[in-house]
């Protein structure tokens, strides 16, 4: 046992990073199928679950960004953030019957479809340009199997 002390580790953070990305990136591409609707589950629209995992993807990679690549992806968070705080898609009203109905805003989702796809492929192109994606017949020596 003692032998073992101060070796290097076999962990590799590396292999749960990767699955972490990849869960992330498969519920964007599930809220995509329909990213206006009420997902019941986490209690959030489904364009929430796209801001909020694209945020979250940006954040776990973020070590590896160059200090402009972080900027970008700073900016267009807070503009998605800001313009959501300021026009909102869904707001709840009270009807004539004293009732909460809620109000959906096409042009508003609009405008926000164009910046959640743009910051997608801002994380996504980041994502893959630091080599954190998996891997193509380009790069073999990344790939976990033998190309």
């Amino acid at each position: 046992m003692d032998s073992d002390l101060g070796k290097i580790s076999n962990w590799n953070e590396g292999a749960l990073q990767m699955l972490r990305f990849h869960d992330l990136q498969k519920e964007i591409n599930e809220c995509n199928v329909n990213p206006t609707a009420f997902n019941v589950e986490r209690n959030l629209y489904n364009y929430q679950i796209i801001l909020n995992n694209n945020n979250s993807l940006f954040s776990e990679a973020s070590p590896k960004f160059k200090p402009d690549e972080k900027k970008g992806g700073m900016v267009r968070k807070r503009m998605i953030e800001g313009f959501l705080e300021s026009n909102p898609i869904h707001v709840n009203k009270p009807n004539l019957n004293h009732e909460v109905e809620t109000m959906f805003s096409n042009a508003n989702w609009l405008r926000l479809k164009i910046m959640l796809f743009g910051y997608n492929l801002y994380v996504r192109g980041l994502l893959d340009a630091h080599k954190l994606t998996s891997p193509d017949k380009s790069d073999p020596s990344r790939a976990v199997i033998d190309m």
